[in-house]
């Protein structure tokens, strides 16, 4: 016997099993066989191929935190805000002169904006009912732009409620105490710096 057709070969009680009948193995045994083999190919396609975690490149923390965020910028945005044409629509002027008036006020941090789907926003929360700057935001928001917030999570820190501030949320807070918005926001940027 070749050394390929050796090891081919079954062992020697089942090659024994395999000629003890005239007609062969049987059905059934045929059958468990290709079970058999049909369990080992499965087996080895499994071991040697790639389980989906590992050819997956983005793990799965910054997919979880991803979701986190979409859910975030979702929500904040069903809250309201403004794009650059509302206020235009709302100051009655263009828009090129709102976008200008937009950056202006948020270079004195009496606003600051968002992008959201290739948008420029500011959240409604800032501004009053006749679109004017909220003067009591202006020291919370400049204390934290300074230390980097900006965005959603400067946004989210206003309308979620604070710990500083003893559970109250900062955005309401602030038009009957806003020192204590103020400090709050100053206490989390110290945290933040």
């Amino acid at each position: 016997m070749s050394r390929s057709s050796t090891q081919l070969a079954k062992s020697p009680a089942a090659a024994a099993e395999q000629t003890e009948g005239a007609s062969g193995p049987s059905a059934t045994d045929a059958a468990d066989r290709d079970a058999v083999l049909d369990e080992l190919r499965h087996s080895l396609v499994a071991t040697m191929s790639p389980s989906v975690e590992s050819l997956d490149p983005v793990p799965k923390g910054t997919v979880e935190q991803a979701r986190r965020y979409t859910l975030l910028t979702s929500e904040l945005m069903r809250r309201g805000a403004y794009d650059y044409d509302a206020l235009a629509h709302g100051w009655d002027i263009t828009v090129s002169a709102a976008r200008k008036r937009v950056l202006r006020a948020a270079q004195r941090h009496q606003v600051f904006t968002v992008s959201y789907r290739d948008r420029t926003f500011v959240p409604a929360f800032v501004l009053d009912e006749r679109l004017e700057p909220r003067p009591e935001l202006v020291e919370p928001i400049a204390a934290l732009v300074e230390v980097g917030e900006d965005g959603f999570s400067l946004w989210a820190w206003f309308v979620t409620p604070s710990g500083w501030l003893d559970g109250a949320v900062p955005a309401e807070l602030a038009a009957s105490a806003p020192e204590r918005v103020h400090a709050a926001a100053r206490r989390r940027a110290s945290n933040a710096a």
